[in-house]
């Protein structure tokens, strides 16, 4: 379960990279994890076909989405960017600023609703990246 759970939340797009994280980081995301799918009520299998690249528009699933960004600090709690937070995440992921940046020009925009834009950013970052970094 705690192996799911790491993998919902930090490779909802399938991360080709091993994550080392601590017990602790660990205990946040299983709660992270716990409280957006009870605030969203979205559909496990949903979250699982994202973390193999397929994105189903579905509100519950962009609404589980949002939360976590929120949780982790990828958006601030009125939905805003933190573009900083994102680069950092993105290039720690592929260690090369040059694709980072073009990943944060082409990806990171604001999108209609705080859901839509964590939606598409994860969606876009997925497909840009060649899985090879997560924004979730």
């Amino acid at each position: 379960m705690k192996a799911f759970v790491v993998a919902v939340i930090f490779a909802v797009m399938v991360s080709t990279q091993a994550l080392t994280l601590s017990e602790e980081q660990k205990a946040k995301l299983k709660s992270y994890d716990a409280d957006c799918s009870q605030s969203s009520n979205v559909d496990k299998e949903l979250v699982t076909k994202a973390r193999q690249g397929e994105f189903v528009d579905d509100a519950k699933l962009k609404a589980y989405l949002y939360c976590l960004s929120k949780h982790i600090g990828f958006q601030n709690d009125s939905g805003k960017l933190q573009q900083t937070v994102i680069h950092d995440k993105i290039n720690a992921q592929l260690n090369d600023e040059k694709q980072t940046q073009a990943i944060i020009e082409k990806c990171i925009a604001e999108k209609a609703t705080p859901e839509d834009t964590t939606f598409e950013a994860v969606k876009c970052v997925h497909e840009s990246s060649g899985k090879k970094a997560a924004l979730l």
